[in-house]
């Protein structure tokens, strides 16, 4: 090199100088489009400066390699970087990886790596491909150009572990561009064929969804067993628990605690059934008041049933108000009515009897409620002992029944008698 006008010239070093680290080799170092092989000596060649150390400063370096060789190695020493790269400039502190002339990526600041970086990040970029990560020669992570992060499957193990922090805080979160109130904000599961499955916000509007798209069934696992199955065909079923009740349904106030609507088909439309009990010990439908203390309709394995708070009974007893009657057996049961006058004449008048007048001594009018036609009427005189006699009834309507005692000689008795009345 001239020193005078800083025309080039050509310099070779055969051999190392002192204190120089291990040489380039198999290539060439262009120091301002001077070409040498090996590199330089102790003391400056601008724009390679070596000190005595050992130590490498250039500014403007080029290594040319052979083919299949290194254009140039670096050996560092123990608990020291093995290279710096400094700028003056911290916006342009970067370097860019080029191929047959092409740019492919830079790393460095921030502020030269990416739109929008600051000169305080730490920036990686591709300028057009993807930027790929990888281990033991396999592609591991890729960010395409438009952003998109692909994780590829391992060899084993799990793809992606997210350790979080102790206390009440997430371990990812996910925002979405989108406003709230218009929904579009979900995870997807696919396969090579398609999607499968997705969990979120898939529509337009905040309504969650847990949504499987193949036609199979969704199952919620706790405790190593399945508590809660959808079948492909829409069926619920809730599994048995281990204690306690497999379902439990608490209504708000002034509403009902559940409603169970049939098809709107008629001749096809069902309700609720029950599977459930064979003796009189099993107890497949019970009505409690509010604390379940007190049952007030039972239905037993057998069929029996208990309505109210009855004593005693083996398939019980109660009260059924029916408006349209009651059938047994499709037979209509007729429903009583009573009323009993005593020896002394009083009147004692019982379900669905009123008392009205009496004639003489010896006839009775009483006014009955309950039924649409004529009842069945039958009057039972009290037995005395010594004394005979009768009871008659002579009138019937379905709100009237006249009836009239009398003794052997027919004529009027004080004492009392049963009426009971049967009908519909």
């Amino acid at each position: 090199m001239n020193r005078d006008n800083f025309i080039p010239s050509r310099l070779r070093v055969q051999s190392i100088g002192v204190g120089f680290p291990a040489p380039l080799t198999n290539g060439d170092a262009k120091v301002n489009n001077i070409t040498v092989v090996g590199t330089a000596t102790v003391g400056t060649v601008a724009p390679v400066n070596v000190n005595a150390s050992g130590t490498v400063t250039a500014s403007n370096f080029v290594a040319n390699a052979l083919a299949n060789t290194r254009a140039f190695t670096f050996n560092g020493q123990a608990i020291s970087p093995i290279g710096v790269f400094t700028s003056a400039v911290a916006a342009s502190s970067y370097v860019t990886f080029y191929a047959a002339g092409t740019a492919y990526g830079d790393i460095g600041s921030g502020a030269a790596t990416f739109a929008g970086g600051n000169a305080a990040d730490f920036g990686i970029s591709s300028r057009a491909g993807r930027m790929v990560l990888g281990t033991g020669g396999f592609e591991r992570f890729s960010i395409n150009s438009a952003g998109a992060v692909t994780i590829n499957a391992p060899s084993s193990s799990i793809p992606l572990t997210i350790n979080g922090v102790a206390g009440d805080v997430p371990f990812t979160n996910m925002v979405t561009p989108t406003a709230r109130g218009s929904g579009n904000a979900y995870m997807r599961i696919a396969d090579p064929t398609g999607s499968k499955a997705f969990i979120g916000y898939p529509t337009a509007s905040d309504d969650f969804y847990v949504w499987n798209d193949l036609a199979t069934p969704i199952y919620f696992r706790q405790g190593g067993a399945v508590r809660l199955a959808i079948s492909a065909g829409g069926n619920v079923s809730v599994s048995a628990p281990a204690v306690g009740r497999a379902l439990e349904v608490f209504g708000a106030a002034n509403e009902w605690g559940m409603n169970i609507t049939g098809s709107a088909l008629s001749g096809f439309s069902y309700g609720l059934r029950i599977l459930a009990g064979t003796t009189n010990a099993d107890f497949p439908f019970v009505v409690a008041n509010r604390d379940s203390a007190n049952p007030t309709f039972l239905i037993y394995g057998n069929g029996s049933v208990s309505v109210g708070q009855p004593v005693g009974g083996a398939k019980g007893y109660g009260t059924i108000n029916a408006e349209a009657g009651i059938y047994e057996n499709n037979i209509r049961v007729p429903h009583s009515a009573f009323a009993r006058v005593n020896p002394a004449g009083a009147i004692s008048v019982g379900q669905g009897v009123t008392f009205v007048s009496i004639t003489g001594v010896s006839i009775y009018t009483f006014n009955i409620a309950g039924f649409a036609n004529p009842p069945v009427v039958t009057a039972t005189l009290d037995w005395v002992s010594g004394v005979f006699g009768n009871v008659v009834v002579i009138g019937v309507t379905n709100t009237q029944v006249i009836v009239q005692t009398f003794d052997t000689a027919w004529a009027p008795v004080a004492r009392g008698f049963h009426l009971i009345l049967h009908g519909y």
